[in-house]
């Protein structure tokens, strides 16, 4: 092998290698692949700022199309597991399952919630919610009634799950949240009238003083705290439509408490009334509802807000002459230099319940010659946009709607918790990225892949929303329920975010649709400090393919890789303190020796970190001593001239080794798959004639055959043929994971091996 090779790889890995690896998603070997993948975006000013890359998952091992599979998600730092609230099994169970260093889990039991609570005249309804303190070291869940006019219970328990005590609360407590120093548990008691017009249960937030076990019940009773514009439903008409607005003095049942974040003084809870479009304050020592305030609406018509409102099986945003309420379901809050914020997932949700109901479509408004001339005179010339769903009491005057509403605004906010004036909102980026970068699975449900689907109801439907600090930056994760994945947006500066990365684990145009990591519902950040791994953790918990995905993150930034360092002196063996008895030990061993590679330092080698596509494709071009050959720049509009790996994606492209994510996008930075190292390898293995024809059924033998893409079924069978890959100790492929460093180098070694160029 020539020196030249050597050197470069060797500073390529030096460089390159040391990453973790970045936001998730296929980054596939051939465009055409997309559809049937996972998906990434990055922002194309900050690709390597947020490193993110699935490195684990649980399965709760059953789906549902209609969600409530895995639901919240909470992570102890002291035990590190998580406790997963699981609707899979009748009665409902909270699983604590351990969440290892290299991503493993492993479930440590499973808590039978009904054999916990059921007591007397109390019968288990819904296990809703879970927290868990460490500074009280205890674990609380919300349970509701199954009548839905009862009263729910807190149940407190040990890390093990055995019941510490239990508490009373409203109806319906849907979500639970404690206090940092443990001391306020708090529910969201959502109250719907789930049985139909006239049983409608008031909605509420409980209190519990754990010092004291005192517990208050804060209703929504007091009109004067109310603003003017918050949304409350009024009667409805003979046909069980919602067709007022209601007053202040209907609020006490109207309100329905969705999600509840906490100040950081722990003095002030803030809590979604999803429905209501509004935020309301609640003084936690005085139990008293400070203030609740309306956020008010999105104009679809001015320029950022654009959506996609046709299911016309096209991508498709545009400015409309319609209005939009935020109406946000999951919360979170943060101070940044002194100022707390509101971070708020706004969703939208329509109220269905037998006689009580205020979605319409708009073809029923024009039906029945509702709209104003304006509308009409839009409306009236296209059937475009008949199945948009509108809601029923909004921008009604004389019987006659002004203007129409719709649910959810597409994005995540930020507000000034303060005044609740809002700072910030991504406006139309949502659907716009989520278009781009998966088009042909653009604003599809979670339990089915029509393309469009979505579009005139709530779109991708933001569900959840947290925040977590990585490095010195703040980010907000937000979950997209319907298409699936999360956005990633620097909040650093509250007025100013940027986004980052859009990963989307979930894989589509499969056999079974749902098993996969499909409808996130929970969100749960773990800073690096508590972190198994060391590095941030999110965990994503996906209520209808029942899993919870395992997301890591780092900030480490990819820079020109330099020269070898002089004390690398090939033919020398290093020593790796972290490669005793590990499987490649060999071959990373054999490379260091040849100059081909060395470790992040002189004694760690971090075999488990993961390769870029850019890292990847210039190590293989390198290897056999490839170059650009047309004289041109990459037309790659992600690929900078002056990009330390230009010439070598140039390279590989043109030896056809790997090719763009579309036409004009390379994502250097997106983790390479074992699926995209097999084809590339296979490919490269062709190009020095090590190569060896294998016949696809030799795969079947492996326990997730069936997982690999079509795009990738014969170069895996070549390399196993050949040997040049083998499936992990449970038999199986994981042609959707990371590659990691330990196995670029194992399969470059093998590669280089065959081909004669290393002994």
């Amino acid at each position: 092998m020539r020196i030249k090779a050597r050197r470069y790889i060797t500073m390529l890995l030096a460089a390159g290698l040391t990453l973790g690896m970045v936001p998730a998603g296929p980054a596939d070997v051939d465009a055409a692949s997309n559809s049937a993948a996972p998906a990434v975006a990055n922002a194309a000013n900050g690709l390597n700022a947020l490193q993110i890359s699935k490195i684990g998952s649980y399965e709760v091992g059953v789906t549902n199309a209609d969600g409530g599979i895995a639901e919240i998600v909470r992570y102890n730092k002291d035990n590190g597991s998580f406790y997963l609230v699981n609707g899979a099994t009748q009665p409902p169970s909270l699983d604590i399952v351990k969440l290892e260093e290299d991503g493993k889990t492993r479930k440590v039991n499973s808590i039978n919630i009904e054999a916990l609570a059921a007591a007397g005249d109390f019968e288990v309804g819904d296990l809703t919610s879970v927290d868990v303190n460490t500074a009280g070291t205890y674990v609380a869940v919300a349970v509701q009634e199954k009548a839905s006019m009862k009263a729910g219970k807190v149940l407190v328990l040990d890390y093990d799950g055995k019941l510490l005590r239990e508490y009373t609360v409203g109806v319906q407590p849907d979500m639970i949240k404690i206090s940092p120093d443990g001391r306020y548990i708090l529910t969201a008691d959502e109250g719907e009238p789930r049985d139909g017009i006239g049983a409608d249960p008031k909605g509420s937030v409980t209190i519990i003083d754990t010092r004291t076990n005192e517990v208050k019940q804060v209703l929504f009773n007091d009109p004067s705290v109310i603003g003017d514009d918050v949304h409350i439903r009024g009667d409805v008409n003979e046909d069980g439509i919602i067709a007022s607005i209601g007053t202040k003095a209907k609020a006490e049942t109207d309100f329905e408490p969705e999600y509840i974040a906490l100040s950081d003084d722990n003095k002030t809870a803030y809590v979604a009334l999803q429905e209501n479009n509004a935020i309301a304050a609640i003084d936690l020592a005085e139990a008293k509802v400070v203030s609740v305030q309306g956020l008010g609406a999105k104009d679809l018509s001015k320029p950022g807000n654009e959506a996609d409102l046709i299911s016309d099986g096209q991508v498709k945003l545009e400015n409309a002459p319609l209005k939009s309420l935020y109406m946000p379901d999951g919360i979170a809050s943060h101070t940044i230099n002194g100022q707390t914020y509101l971070f708020t997932a706004n969703e939208g949700d329509a109220t269905g319940w037998e006689g009580l109901e205020n979605e319409l479509k708009i073809s029923d408004i024009k039906e029945d010659d509702k709209l104003s001339s304006s509308l009409s005179e839009w409306l009236g010339q296209t059937e475009d946009y008949d199945d948009v769903r509108v809601i029923s009491e909004m921008g009604l005057k004389n019987d006659v709607y002004e203007e129409l509403y719709l649910y959810g605004g597409r994005s995540f906010s930020i507000w000034n918790a303060d005044t609740m004036e809002q700072v910030y909102d991504s406006g139309s980026d949502f659907e716009r990225i989520t278009g781009e970068v998966n088009p042909e699975f653009f604003n599809v449900s979670n339990d089915d892949e029509e393309m469009d689907d979505r579009s005139p109801k709530k779109g991708p439907e933001p569900e959840y929303v947290t925040v977590g600090e990585v490095g010195d930056k703040l980010y907000a994760f937000t979950g997209l329920e319907r298409t699936g994945g999360v956005m990633v947006y620097d909040v650093t500066n509250p007025e100013k975010p940027v986004f980052t990365s859009y990963v989307n684990t979930r894989k589509y145009a499969q056999e079974d649709i749902l098993a996969t990591d499909t409808g996130p519902e929970g969100l749960e950040f773990i800073p690096a400090a508590d972190s198994p791994t060391g590095s941030p953790l999110l965990l994503v918990a996906n209520e209808v393919g029942g899993t919870v995905t395992i997301l890591e993150m780092n900030t480490e930034v990819e820079t020109n890789p330099g020269e070898l360092p002089e004390d690398n002196t090939p033919g020398e063996a290093p020593s790796f303190t972290d490669l005793d008895g590990h499987w490649a030990a060999h071959g990373i061993t054999e490379l260091a020796a040849s100059g081909i590679i060395h470790g992040i330092t002189s004694e760690q080698f971090a075999p488990n970190k993961s390769v870029t596509r850019a890292q990847f494709a210039s190590m293989l071009v390198s290897a056999l001593d490839l170059t650009p050959v047309s004289g041109e720049a990459s037309s790659f509009t992600d690929v900078a001239s002056n990009a330390w790996y230009a010439d070598d994606v140039q390279a590989a492209v043109e030896n056809n080794l790997i090719f763009g994510r579309t036409s004009s996008s390379f994502d250097p930075s997106a983790p390479v798959t074992r699926a995209e190292m097999v084809v590339m390898v296979n490919r490269a293995a062709r190009l020095v004639d090590a190569s060896e024809e294998g016949a696809i059924s030799i795969l079947s033998k492996y326990k997730d055959f069936a997982d690999v893409q079509e795009w990738a079924k014969e170069s895996f069978a070549n390399l196993v043929h050949s040997g040049m890959i083998k499936g992990d100790q449970a038999g199986r492929l994981n042609p959707s994971a990371h590659t990691s460093r330990a196995e670029a180098a194992e399969v470059l070694y093998r590669l280089l091996s065959k081909a004669g160029t290393i002994e």
